[in-house]
């Protein structure tokens, strides 16, 4: 485990956190849900050869647990499934498959724990249930018949030396008083991991998805672990997900890409850099393991994607699917067009403070993404957007104050500032780079200075 010695996005009395309310976290993980990316409309089906090729990425993304899927009664991929688990298995990732409370979901689960090498309950096996009203009115269940099946399978996984979670599908619209009596059923179970609650049409809120795992986490006690299952058909996978972390979760299931059915899941990438950014907001807060084998130490506490991102290119190969342009995987996300920002950027690199003039303007240092802090040049820019993006444009290293305040004053004596700024607002838009390389040719300016 890694301990930072400051924020990682944060300057330690310069900025307060209002996003650290105190409240003391359990360790957070993510798991891995290849099973429900894999179902999404944007997927191709992966060979066994690429499925392996996915464990290993998600392994070295530093993920330790992953559902690698769901076989049925006429056991279709069985064997795949074999070599899944091993090479789970000698990684030390735990693999996880789903069953349906039904002997004939869960005999080939045991089947593929006998031929693993894996020792007693290191193949883990989720048995789901929807326990929503809506689904038993549908399915004309009983609560008294579909509790004593549940029990039924449970104590066949357990007989069989399998890893036990239970999974309530549909969680996110199921009433209180039926959790309760799910959670006080299974209280007593040893061998009982923990629980999984899926909003499986993605229909929580944030205040919704706290509501709900400070209720579950209150039934279950903090004996078991309770993971979070969210669906992004609203667009609030990961708010929920930070709401449940915060509210009891110990662990969020995402997938590569955010992949799955209808709108998809929580993307896995960005999912990483949220808990990162509100796991570590406490100076010397520990880390998570999985999170330690991704962080590179900076000066500043900082944190470095390059691998996972490098990774999720490579995943995107394997699936055909494409990558979400988000503010993390573009660097253009990082250049700011407003003059007020862009001086207030000036000035902290003026005063030698790169560190500081690259957090001033974003939630996270962008240098460990590889990026930086930019500007751009429009009808709302100033003179330091000028300078910043000139000094860019001729590779003038940012971080030397003297060859900052050397090209400040040689495009103030030609006016040069001025003429472009006059030249955007007569646009009415945004510059683009070469239009800007093109006035400074013509104004005979290069990089000498």
């Amino acid at each position: 485990m890694m301990e930072f010695k400051t924020s990682p996005r944060l300057l330690p009395g310069y900025a307060h956190d209002w996003n650290n309310n105190g409240r003391a976290h359990r360790p957070w993980y993510i798991h891995f849900d290849k099973r429900d990316g894999e179902q999404g409309r944007l997927a191709k089906k992966p060979t066994l050869e690429q499925s392996i090729r996915i464990i290993e990425l998600t392994h070295a993304a530093g993920v330790d647990n992953i559902n690698i899927g769901f076989p049925t009664e006429k056991r279709k991929g069985f064997e795949d499934l074999v070599v899944m688990a091993n090479e789970c298995l000698s990684k030390h990732m735990r693999p996880r498959m789903l069953a349906r409370p039904l002997e004939g979901d869960i005999q080939p689960i045991v089947e593929i724990q006998k031929k693993s090498k894996g020792e007693s309950r290191e193949v883990e096996i989720c048995i789901f249930q929807d326990v929503s009203r809506i689904r038993m009115a549908v399915e004309k269940w009983a609560i008294e018949d579909v509790e004593e099946n549940f029990k039924s399978a449970v104590k066949l996984a357990l007989e069989n030396r399998l890893n036990v979670w239970i999974g309530l599908e549909n969680a996110s619209r199921t009433n209180p008083e039926i959790l309760k009596r799910i959670a006080e059923l299974f209280r007593d179970f040893e061998g009982v991991n923990g629980f999984v609650l899926a909003d499986t049409i993605g229909y929580l809120n944030p205040t919704g998805a706290f509501a709900l795992f400070k209720f579950m986490r209150e039934q279950i006690g903090d004996e078991r672990f309770l993971e979070f299952h969210p669906h992004d058909d609203c667009g609030l996978a990961i708010a929920n997900s930070l709401a449940a972390l915060q509210a009891g979760a110990d662990g969020i299931h995402a997938t590569w890409l955010g992949m799955g059915e209808r709108a998809g899941n929580v993307d896995l990438v960005e999912l990483a850099l949220n808990m990162y950014l509100h796991q570590a907001t406490d100076a010397g807060r520990i880390l998570h393991d999985w999170i330690s084998l991704l962080a590179a130490p900076h000066d500043n506490g900082g944190f470095d994607f390059h691998g996972l991102l490098r990774w999720e290119e490579k995943i995107a190969e394997i699936y055909g699917a494409p990558i979400k342009r988000t503010t993390f995987r573009d660097p253009e996300a990082f250049r700011t067009y407003v003059g007020t920002h862009a001086r207030t950027i000036l000035k902290a690199l003026l005063e030698g403070g790169i560190n500081g003039a690259n957090i001033v303007f974003s939630p996270f240092d962008p240098s460990n993404l590889g990026y930086s802090t930019r500007a751009g040049i429009g009808p709302y820019s100033s003179e330091a957007n000028v300078i910043l993006l000139v000094a860019e444009l001729l590779n003038i290293d940012i971080s030397k104050p003297e060859k900052l305040q050397a090209l400040e004053r040689r495009l103030t004596k030609k006016r040069i500032s001025e003429r472009i700024l006059k030249f955007a607002v007569g646009e009415n838009r945004n510059l683009k780079a070469d239009e800007v390389l093109s006035f400074l040719k013509g104004q005979g300016f290069s990089r000498r200075i």
